[in-house]
């Protein structure tokens, strides 16, 4: 029996409270996390899924239905794809079923709707479901290590003339710094957006603290 079926004709409050029940008995200790955005959001989900998977114990597993039902970018114009995986093959990013994932949504749900909020420490006891922003560096900090050899590009990429044209660059640089520029579809939206001003003034304080040390290159990227 289907777990919304099973409680339609109950009060609401009883209603999630059976829903709550049978959740925990038919999925254990699960916790499933939405995934969804361009790249740099699927890491974060990714990376913040290892944090949850080392911090509860609990087996962790993927929504990624958003890239079906819905997919699009911030601006509601381009597709999204899930690309992860594809990218960053040792991120395995088990999904979760549709129904499971359904079902934990509905009444096991815990949402983080801020960007760039404080770090959380886990909520529900599990089954569990987490969907909104998770991008604080707390969640790695301590697995340094572990994330840079989750984040190893697939071989097609690393071999790539363009990769290892620019990467080459970069290795052989006395000073080399990495900047990274989005402004484009974040003005307008909910997210915070950094003035050009911004940018030059991190360069020039980079400089100064630089200074007696040799000049530094600057690596810009970007899809503005």
């Amino acid at each position: 029996m289907r777990i919304s079926s099973a409680a339609t004709f109950l009060p609401k409050l009883a209603r999630g409270a059976i829903g709550r029940i049978l959740c925990k008995a038919r999925y254990g200790d699960a916790v499933v996390l939405m995934v969804d955005g361009g790249l740099a959001s699927q890491v974060w989900k990714a990376v913040f899924g290892e944090w949850l998977a080392e911090r509860t114990g609990c087996r962790v597993l993927y929504d990624t239905s958003w890239f079906r039902e819905d997919g699009k970018d911030i601006r509601g114009r381009d597709s999204r794809t899930l690309a992860v995986r594809e990218t960053f093959p040792a991120v395995s990013m088990v999904e979760a079923d549709d129904r499971m994932a359904r079902d934990l949504r509905r009444y096991r749900r815990l949402s983080n709707p801020r960007p760039h909020a404080a770090p959380i420490e886990p909520g529900k006891r599990p089954p569990s479901y987490y969907d909104g922003y998770y991008m604080n560096a707390y969640y790695f900090e301590s697995r340094k290590d572990e994330v840079r050899r989750l984040l190893r590009f697939s071989e097609r990429i690393a071999e790539s003339e363009r990769c290892r044209r620019y990467a080459g660059s970069i290795a052989g640089s006395g000073r080399p710094v990495a900047v990274h520029v989005r402004r484009w579809d974040y003005v307008g939206s909910i997210h915070d957006v950094l003035s050009p001003r911004y940018y030059l003034d991190a360069v020039e304080e980079i400089a100064r603290r630089r200074r007696g040390l040799g000049g530094i290159e600057l690596y810009f990227f970007t899809n503005d």
